[in-house]
Order: C-alpha cells, then structure tokens, then sequence
C-alpha cells in the first residue's frame, strides 16, 4: 500500500483571513479533545465526591421502584435522585461556565482584533495580500498546513502570540499557543515556540513569560524541554469540586 504524502507546513504571521480557523483553533485548545475542558469534566465526574452521588443516586432509584408508590420510603428515593441528579448537573455548569466564559472572554480581547491588538502591519518586503508584519515585540503567528497535491485545503493547524503589552519594558508573555489535535506530536508545538524565542531574542527582550495550569501537564513539559523554568506554584483556583494551580515559567534570554 502506498504510503500518503504528508502535509507541507508553512510557519507564517497571521493575516485577517485566519481568523475564523484561529478561532475554531482555540476553542478546540480550550474545550476541544485533550483539552483543560475535557478534562475537567472527566476528574470531576471521576472525583471522590462524585462516586459517592452514584452511591446516592443508584440508592435513591431503589427505593424509589421498590416500594409502595406514595409511600415515605418512595418519596425519600424520589428525594435522593432529585439531589443527586442536582449535583451532576451543577457539575457540569460550573465547568462549563468556567470556560466557556475564559473562551468568549479571549475572544472579546486580543483575539477580537489581532493585527491592532498584537501590532501587525502590511509588509514592506512582501507585495502579497497576505504579507503582515509584526512592529514591535508583539506578534501572532499561525502554522498553515496543506496537501502536496492540492494548495487549496490549506488551514490553520497552529497559533502562538507574544504579548509585549503585559510585562515590562524588557520581557513578554507567550499567548494563544495551540496546536490542532490531529497535528499535535509532530513537531509544530516546538516550531511555535522557536519562532517565538526568535523574535524576543530579535527584539532582545530578556525573558519570555508563560502561565497556564496544572491542568496542562503536556504543555508545561513542553516549555520545559524548550529552556523555561517553572515558579513556585500560584494559589489554585476552583471549578466545581476540582481545584488547579496556576503554573508561572519564564525563559531567561540573557
């Protein structure tokens, strides 16, 4: 059997036409297949506390089928299954509430506007309708992948920013880093991530400023392996019965 090509990878700065893939993009890295979403909601209906409603729910059906109709014992099974089934549902709100709010929030941000936000203008150097740059230490970038055989199925695989507005005048923090499922063990994570380290070195920033979560475990070993140093944890924050920590790093340049 034939083996199929694989895909050409392109490594370019964002243009106005990325933006609804950009966007699917990191949806998908917030709420998508081994996503912070998707895994919180599989710990939290996994947790401790959670096996035990089973427990409730599962006692609450039994009395509420095995004895008389409209009896005490009926009404008290009745009760625990409404109770339990309250629970699983407030699980699930909280979870998803939590980011699908830190999703539509991004969205609203930087992410609503990318060139103005992250500073890209038309290229001198590049007379193509997709030739941006960016002008200051800020910048977005994407990973455009797409058949040797056919130039038209090109789309958006990866994303990264570097955001110089946050920090000070001499550092800025790492943003919007994702890479499609389907694409991710491929190498394109560390492709961003050079890319990155090359413009901050270019603009010579004297570190590089990342924070995400203890529920992005991959990502962090990621930075890691690419030189950033990990801080002492921050406190955690709740979501529903899970709490999780806020994992700062930075990658000294000098």
């Amino acid at each position: 059997m034939d083996k199929q090509p694989q895909d050409i990878i392109t490594m370019r700065v964002y243009h106005p036409n990325d933006f609804e893939q950009v966007k699917d993009l990191f949806s998908l890295g917030i709420v998508g297949p081994g996503s912070p979403g998707r895994l919180s909601f599989r710990l939290s209906y996994t947790h401790q506390y959670t096996f035990a409603v089973y427990m409730v729910l599962a006692l609450g059906l039994w009395l509420s089928v095995s004895s008389m109709l409209w009896s005490i014992t009926h009404y008290v099974g009745l009760l625990l299954v409404v109770l339990a089934l309250g629970y699983l549902v407030w699980i699930f709100v909280k979870v998803r509430g939590f980011f699908e709010g830190y999703r539509l929030a991004c969205l609203a941000e930087d992410l609503s506007d990318i060139p103005g936000y992250y500073k890209l203008v038309p290229s001198p150097t590049v007379t193509t309708a997709m030739g941006l740059t960016p002008i200051t230490p800020s910048g977005f970038w994407v990973v455009e992948a797409h058949s040797p055989q056919s130039e038209s199925t090109r789309k958006i695989v990866g994303c990264v920013a570097l955001d110089y507005s946050l920090g000070d005048s001499t550092s800025a923090d790492l943003r919007r880093f994702s890479v499609l499922p389907s694409y991710r063990c491929k190498g394109i994570g560390s492709l961003l991530l050079r890319t990155v380290v090359a413009h901050a070195r270019c603009h010579r920033l004297s570190k590089v400023h990342i924070t995400t979560t203890s529920f992005q475990m991959n990502a962090v070993r990621l930075y890691a392996r690419h030189g950033w140093i990990a801080q002492p944890m921050k406190p955690v924050t709740s979501i529903g019965v899970l709490t999780f920590g806020h994992v700062e790093m930075d990658l000294p340049l000098r």
